[in-house]
């Protein structure tokens, strides 16, 4: 069940009115206005639409709009942060960048090869170069402001890159090199390569995020591409269970509920469509399912989510590359306490 966010770009202007209402003496019946209460409330709202992020933050530095409810670019914070009238909000947020790995299409299907790539990839490279800092690494399946994650109790972490740790278990795996071409063979011989997918029309850092996936793979010694693509056409082809290698893209989760991991990534769902676009299959990870769903003590819950994340982060069906920090600007010079 994923969640996918479809932005618009919505401007607030926000006219508040305080209202003082006399006290009012409670007798043996209630009126209307017993249940008001004083102080300010929203008297008008009205909504512009900037489709120009510069011409957004200078309307908020002009003062013609009260908010921006669309999270700024990194780049505006030090103008904004100038600015005395204007403070910002900023959060971890509720979903991430990922690659989403076939988990049916050998040898992907060989977890050990997912794994390898997962050490190889550089979390902390995204972060640094691509997200100026904005952004934190991150294993689990469930995002990090969700209170069911389990970050801090996985063993090891796929933070920095490590392709020592990937070459030796693809070696172990035997996935030999090829002495003629220098990339790997899978391990019944045959050569093979790994594309890359990401959406055409997406913004900058998901343009760079397959090249870094592709550097990893190739610091493995597998032949390794990327290549755009529409993101309605390979979406449709997740949805439906077509053929793919990895695909880039980006999720957000709208509440605080985990039952989705006992969809997401059952083992009975990796043929239905809609429904486990990675394909992954597990035993282990569907033994928990039943507890995640029915437990009826905290603790039983937690155990189960915390097992499944842990079993996702061993396995690699997805890879989260980056989750980022959002941050949205106001006007504080008219009105406080928002």
């Amino acid at each position: 069940m994923r969640r996918f966010v479809h932005t618009t770009t919505l401007l607030i202007v926000a006219a508040l009115v305080v209202v003082s209402l006399r006290e009012i003496q409670i007798g043996s019946s209630q009126s209307e206005s017993d249940f008001l209460v004083s102080g300010p409330y929203v008297d008008e709202v009205v909504f512009r639409v900037i489709a120009n992020q510069d011409q957004r933050i200078l309307a908020l530095q002009n003062g013609e709009i009260e908010m921006d409810n669309n999270f700024f670019d990194p780049v505006y914070l030090t103008q904004l942060v100038a600015d005395p009238d204007i403070s910002i909000h900023q959060g971890v947020r509720n979903g991430y960048g990922h690659i989403t790995i076939n988990c049916d299409k050998y040898p992907l299907n060989v977890s050990g090869l997912r794994r390898a790539f997962a050490f190889a990839f550089d979390k902390t490279r995204v972060t640094e170069e691509y997200m100026n800092g904005f952004s934190i690494e991150h294993d689990s399946l469930v995002p990090l402001p969700n209170g069911w994650c389990a970050e801090e109790q996985f063993d090891y972490h796929y933070y920095t890159a490590q392709p020592d740790i990937g070459n030796q278990i693809l070696e172990d795996l035997n996935f030999t090199i090829d002495e003629g071409t220098g990339f790997r063979l899978a391990p019944d011989g045959t050569p093979f390569d790994i594309e890359i997918e990401y959406s055409a029309c997406s913004c900058e850092i998901q343009g760079q995020l397959p090249q870094i996936g592709v550097d990893a793979l190739h610091s493995l010694h597998i032949n390794a591409t990327i290549r755009s693509a529409d993101f309605n056409e390979y979406i449709s082809r997740l949805d439906s269970h077509g053929d793919y290698d990895m695909v880039s893209y980006a999720v957000n989760f709208y509440d605080n509920d985990v039952d989705w991991l006992a969809y997401e990534y059952w083992s009975e769902y990796a043929d239905v469509p809609y429904q486990n676009p990675t394909n992954f299959r597990n035993a282990t990870y569907d033994s928990w399912r039943d507890q995640l769903l029915y437990g009826t003590t905290y603790e039983e819950v937690y155990e189960a989510a915390a097992e499944m994340q842990k079993i996702l982060q061993y396995n690699v069906p997805r890879l989260v590359v980056y989750e980022n920090m959002y941050m949205q600007a106001y006007r504080n010079d008219l009105f406080t306490g928002h």
